[in-house]
């Protein structure tokens, strides 16, 4: 059995986070499910330091965009959530037996450029899934915040003013997101600087997927 990639866990890191239902099981049955889920990223974003910038909560997953203030926290935030959740779900629904499917993922974001992308893709789930026209038309997302200016208590002003740029602006469809590596500790991006990963952490916890290339004497690399 192979071991489990280890989290990427640096001090202002982005991380594409997502957690699913058990078997696909309906994580989020009402608006209550909903409100009581957000409350609690309300209260575990400030005990442990993060911003949650961007969000969605579908019926039996949830994708969140968030920053990691210091070097952890994030790791912390997603035990108490899915055990507080976990605890909730089955006290309210009389449930016994796993809520959430393994482990979540939280790629590290590798470049900042990259940011509003993955932002847009998490708003624009329930437009692919049919559930609405536009991002802003669901509610349990952070598009409202973006796209209408609309306040939002689980996204925070630093979050906002991170993405100023995107207020009053509609979302585009993006149909997928690449990726260099979708493990739980893997590194996404256009272009993800994952050297520079390396040199924050100082140990080599990523390095470019497929054979180097094949160096020709004579010729230079840009």
């Amino acid at each position: 059995m192979m071991a489990r990639a280890p989290r990427i866990l640096i001090a202002g890191g982005l991380y594409h986070v997502i957690a699913r239902g058990n078997n696909k099981m309906r994580l989020f049955h009402d608006g209550q499910d909903f409100r009581v889920y957000r409350r609690y990223w309300i209260e575990l974003s400030r005990t442990f330091s993060l911003r949650v910038l961007r969000y969605t909560l579908m019926s039996n997953h949830i994708h969140l965009l968030i920053e990691q203030i210091n070097d952890t926290g994030l790791p912390e935030a997603m035990q108490s959530i899915q055990m507080r959740y976990a605890k909730y779900f089955g006290k309210r629904y009389k449930w016994v037996g796993h809520v959430w499917q393994g482990r979540y993922k939280s790629p590290l974001i590798g470049d900042e450029g990259y940011l509003e992308q993955c932002g847009q893709y998490i708003e624009n789930n329930p437009v692919r899934a049919g559930l609405v026209d536009r991002p802003e038309d669901y509610p349990w997302s952070s598009a409202r915040t973006y796209s209408c200016g609309l306040a939002d208590p689980v996204v925070g002003p630093e979050a906002k003013a991170r993405f100023s740029e995107l207020a009053g602006r509609p979302n585009v469809q993006i149909k997928s997101v690449p990726s260099s590596g979708w493990e739980q500790g893997g590194l996404i991006g256009e272009r993800p600087d994952g050297e520079k990963v390396n040199r924050l952490l100082k140990k080599r916890v990523w390095k470019p997927m497929g054979r180097p290339k094949k160096v020709v004497p004579g010729t230079r690399f840009r």
